[in-house]
Formats: structure tokens, sequence, C-alpha cells
């Protein structure tokens, strides 16, 4: 089972993800059902293949943490990744402070654990930053308009901690405070 390193959506405003989950769901979307095994989160990293290195990834991400402040996110409206399978996502604003993040905690993986595996979508000049709101969908164009119904445009969030997170189910390893 692979691990991710994401960025969670802090309480209350979560939940306005959440709320279009619950939408997509009702709607029939029911790739969206896997979404509420974790909190509403933007994932920076994918880690394929660490079964044994948990503990010194934790560690590398609370160092991390530490040294970096909460950010705030725009997320500016639906987005979909055609695949195979197609995704259906929000796109956050790709401000400086979180794309800094991002390059700062792909390079401390780098340097800290030079033979680990991380997936070439996550990549810095690869990544694109976005929130899941549903895998694997049959006809992703018909999740648009529930996207943009329930919800007054754009979200501004705020996002104040790094998770370690092993997945499918998921499961939080470890969780650290930014800043």
């Amino acid at each position: 089972m692979p691990l991710a390193i994401t960025l969670r959506i802090d309480d209350p405003d979560a939940a306005s993800v959440t709320t279009i989950w619950e939408t997509l769901l009702a709607g029939g979307m029911e790739a969206t059902r896997r979404n509420f095994a974790y909190a509403p989160h933007l994932t920076l990293a994918i880690l394929p293949d660490a079964p044994d290195e948990e503990d010194a990834i934790a560690d590398t991400l609370a160092g991390v943490a530490g040294h970096c402040a909460p950010l705030a996110l725009t997320l500016s409206g639906p987005g979909i990744f055609p695949g195979p399978p197609a995704v259906v996502h929000l796109a956050p604003v790709p401000r400086r402070e979180l794309l800094d993040l991002h390059q700062d905690l792909d390079a401390t993986l780098a340097a800290r654990h030079p033979g680990l595996a991380r997936a070439g979508h996550y990549l810095p000049g690869a990544f694109v930053p976005h929130v899941t709101l549903c895998e694997a969908t049959e006809d992703p164009a018909a999740a648009i308009p529930a996207v943009l119904a329930g919800s007054a445009w754009p979200l501004r969030l705020r996002a104040s901690r790094l998770e370690l997170v092993r997945f499918h189910p998921a499961r939080v390893v470890a969780g650290f405070a930014m800043g």
C-alpha cells in the first residue's frame, strides 16, 4: 500500500469540500464514496514503495512542517484530469507559498531518502495541485454542474497540517502542525 504526504484542509473549512462530495454522491457519482475515508486535503507526494520507512519519512515530514507556515488556499473551481481513469478535482490558485512548500518537501525527501521512489505526477515540473472530488468516473463532465451549484466561488480555505497517510483504505500514520 502506498504512502501519501498531504496538506490537510483545516476544520471547519473542510466542510465546504465535504458538502461537494455529498452532492456528487447523491447525484450518483459512486466513486466519490472513497473520499469519505479521509479528510479533505491536497496531496503533495505519493510514495508508491515505502513499506519500511514510515518512521523515517515521518521524521522528515516533521522537519518540513516545523519550518513552513500554514497556507491560505483559494480553490478557483472544478477541473478534470481526463485519465484514464478520469478524475474530477478542485483547482487551487497556484500561489508561490504552495509551490515552495511542494518544492521544499520534494528536495528534502530526495536528500534524506535518496532511494525513495516518488510518483512522477507529483514531482516538481509535473505537479498539478488539486483537491480530488471524484476518481474513476465514467462521465466526469456530469459532475461539473453539481460542483458549481452548491458553493460560493471561489472557496477560501486554510491548511495548517502535513500528514503521512497509508492508503487504501486511508490510515493516518503521522501528522504535524505547520509553523
